[in-house]
């Protein structure tokens, strides 16, 4: 039986330990210096890394071993190339998962993998109540029929006048403006004449 072929996958975890590393030790790369490593057909060191890092894993390398292969891929000094092998041992390799060229065609272990590095998918609360549950019609005749029924009530119910003077038939009040309260009017009384003589009128001798 053939042996089976293991892929390392770097998970989204993985993958950002792998960036702090290379912002740690200054191995970040401008554009122009990536597409001049892309023309001669250099790898990155960011590609650098991970393929030596896939290398580690799969051919069960020592530390030693890893950081030698740094210092060439890099071109840094020994004791830096130590210390950026310590660093993806520790933090990266843990992050990592394997699996066969053949598991990976299989749904449910792809489903397993990626529940296992990106979590069970969550619905969210809103999306759950957002959700309409439509009625099930026996055809799109009975559909269109109950729809046009709904907006034949609903202008009718709309349009019913606001002012409707009250009316009580029978037990029935209808709604309507209420009539103003008539204001009672005091009588008018008259004022009574003095008897005495008047002071403005002259005596007559």
């Amino acid at each position: 039986m053939p042996e089976q072929k293991i892929r390392i996958i770097f998970t989204p975890k993985a993958n950002l330990a792998l960036s702090a590393i290379i912002e740690k030790f200054n191995l970040e790369e401008p554009p122009a210096v990536f597409l001049q490593k892309s023309r001669e057909k250099k790898p990155s060191n960011l590609v650098a890394i991970d393929w030596l890092t896939k290398e580690f894993v799969l051919q069960n390398k020592t530390e030693s071993d890893l950081a030698n292969s740094l210092q060439k891929a890099l071109a840094v000094n020994q004791q830096t190339a130590g210390q950026i092998a310590h660093e993806v041992i520790s933090k990266v390799v843990p992050l990592l998962e394997k699996a066969s060229e053949q598991d990976l065609t299989d749904s449910n272990f792809q489903s397993q993998l990626a529940e296992k590095i990106y979590g069970k998918p969550k619905v969210a609360e809103e999306e759950k109540e957002s959700v309409i549950h439509a009625p099930a019609f026996l055809n799109v005749e009975d559909n269109a029929k109950l729809l046009n029924q709904e907006r034949e009530v609903k202008p009718m119910q709309s349009a019913q006048p606001e002012n409707i003077s009250q009316k009580k038939v029978g037990n029935i009040e209808e709604s309507g403006p209420k009539q103003k309260d008539k204001i009672p009017q005091k009588p008018l009384t008259p004022q009574k004449k003095s008897s005495g003589p008047d002071k403005y009128r002259e005596s007559v001798e």
